[in-house]
């Protein structure tokens, strides 16, 4: 899926990530590059608040805080504007833009999190992308393996989901490997979703096949 699809880029500060891709998912292709060069040309001046282990490098930007407790492996850029909670595990690498929150307790591993994207509470998200506004309720997890150990897309054996703008997940919600959905889509409490859900979906139960 392309990603203007998906994301409304003219919106977004890292739009570049995407540039001149068929699909969205292959950001995360050039996400270490990505994030390397946006290091190199950026200030750091946001907060640390230690202890924090670190065994990577971390890049803060204004008004942003890390709290105690935080671990960071690999390389991580941060906008302005976050704040990333305590005992929660940062795995490179990360591009996380303006506005975004990152609760206690959440893993965050080989992501982009867009303008004002909220992962609150105990969540996993794995090579994954989510779009502007998006908000994971309490437990929301987006797995990305799939069980059989099989390929997921264009070779990937670990892709988790493709975000779109302004979606909200409940409570204890999980996405299956692989799984798109469309920009303004609801996904209900305690409910298992994959394949390619279309935009402004509202789905209150796991579908059944």
């Amino acid at each position: 899926m392309v990603p203007d699809a998906l994301f409304e880029l003219s919106l977004c500060r890292y739009a570049p990530v995407f540039a001149g891709l068929d699909d969205a998912w292959r950001a995360l292709d050039r996400l270490e590059a990505f994030v390397r060069e946006e290091r190199s040309r950026n200030l750091a001046t946001g907060q640390i608040d230690f202890p924090v282990q670190m065994r990577g490098e971390v890049w803060l930007e204004t008004d942003s805080v890390i709290e105690p407790f935080v671990t960071i492996e690999g390389i991580v850029v941060i906008g302005r504007n976050v704040r990333v909670g305590s005992g929660s595990r940062l795995r490179g690498p990360l591009l996380i833009s303006d506005g975004c929150v990152i609760g206690g307790g959440v893993e965050l591993k080989a992501s982009i999190l867009l303008e004002g994207a909220r992962v609150p509470h105990f969540n996993y998200v794995g090579d994954s992308i989510l779009g502007r506004e998006v908000n994971l309720g309490a437990g929301a997890k987006l797995s990305n393996y799939r069980f059989d150990e099989g390929e997921i897309r264009g070779g990937r054996t670990k892709l988790g989901a493709l975000i779109g703008d302004r979606c909200k997940l409940g409570c204890n919600a999980v996405t299956l490997p692989g799984a798109i959905l469309g920009p303004g889509t609801w996904i209900g409490p305690n409910v298992t979703v994959g394949g390619v859900v279309p935009p402004a979906s509202r789905i209150d139960r796991t579908p059944t096949r």
